[in-house]
């Protein structure tokens, strides 16, 4: 519950969380009523299901569960999320099952067969489109957000189309190196000054812009974006193709792309912007390790970061200095 009153004292209004099997989503859904945070529930995430039985194993499942929490129940949430960066392999649980290779074309399909389940249960439902990872990792497989959603789309409209697929594209317009334009020789690198912070603000900016160039008149959610202060491999070496930045540095670059986010949110059509993550988790990859406050250790809450507060600043809550936030 601590995670959530810091949530609620940031100035937040929304909280995204994972819908799957397994998870203690029913705990989500109630502190986010609890604590006056609107819900955003994402269904699914990792390789998504290429088997029939798994197919309709997964569907059965979220229209169970949109049916508990969505617009027709006591909960009233509204606005559900289709699966977590599909635009990524992701290794899958069960090889000879499921593949974790990305295909745009294929999740097209699958969304459309969910998308027409969920709406026997809630047909007036919000569904936003994928959220799509932007960074172009190292990793082989990746596909752009452009890339992605031209294929998403056109597959969308293949017969039989599929009727007001989503009323918003959800992005996660990560940035973790950059380079001086002027600068042709320089290599790119983490973010280390006023400058660089300047420049990761632009190419996000020109992310959100490519993404929304594809589908004009299309909300825009940017449903993940932070900066990490530790990244390291599973050997405990640096990531390098992912580099950690100081907390001064992460607080820089969250004022400088949130501030931007929302002077253009109407031009670009942003209807919200969501900060990733709250706190730090426990393990070495950089996305345990974004947080606006450090990982709690046993019964000691985690102390804020400067982020915490520049988030603070612009979204009109409260200022923290001390844990517990």
């Amino acid at each position: 519950t601590g995670d959530f009153k810091a949530i609620e004292d940031s100035g937040a209004q929304v909280f995204r969380f994972v819908v799957v099997e397994h998870a203690d989503y029913e705990q989500a859904f109630n502190q986010a009523k609890s604590h006056g945070l609107t819900a955003l529930p994402y269904l699914g995430a990792g390789a998504f299901p290429r088997t029939t039985a798994s197919e309709n194993k997964f569907i059965a499942f979220a229209k169970k569960v949109v049916g508990e929490y969505g617009p027709t129940s006591t909960y009233n949430v509204n606005t559900w999320e289709i699966w977590n960066e599909p635009n990524m392999p992701h290794p899958a649980e069960h090889p000879k099952l499921e593949q974790g290779e990305v295909s745009p074309k294929e999740f097209a399909e699958f969304y459309k067969r969910l998308v027409r389940g969920i709406r026997t249960v809630a047909p007036e439902i919000n569904l936003l489109a994928p959220g799509l990872f932007g960074y172009k990792s190292n990793k082989g497989g990746h596909e752009t957000p452009r890339e992605f959603l031209k294929t998403f789309n056109h597959t969308l409209n293949e017969e039989p189309a599929l009727k007001e697929p989503y009323v918003g594209l959800s992005l996660h317009p990560y940035v973790f190196k950059t380079r001086n334009p002027k600068k042709k020789k320089e290599k790119a690198h983490a973010p280390r000054d006023e400058e660089d912070a300047k420049q990761i603000m632009r190419e996000i900016k020109g992310m959100v812009e490519g993404v929304g160039g594809l589908n004009e008149g299309s909300q825009i959610w940017v449903t993940e974006l932070g900066f990490p202060v530790k990244s390291l491999l599973e050997n405990g070496q640096p990531d390098k193709s992912i580099p950690a930045v100081s907390a001064e540095e992460q607080r820089r670059l969250l004022q400088a792309s949130f501030s931007m986010l929302f002077r253009t949110r109407e031009r670009l059509k942003i209807q919200h912007a969501i900060y990733y993550n709250i706190q730090d988790l426990s393990g070495n990859s950089w996305e345990h390790h974004a947080g606006l406050l450090e990982e709690s250790t046993g019964s000691k809450p985690g102390a804020p970061r400067p982020a915490y507060n520049a988030f603070a600043g612009l979204a009109g809550g409260k200022k923290c200095t001390v844990a517990p936030c």
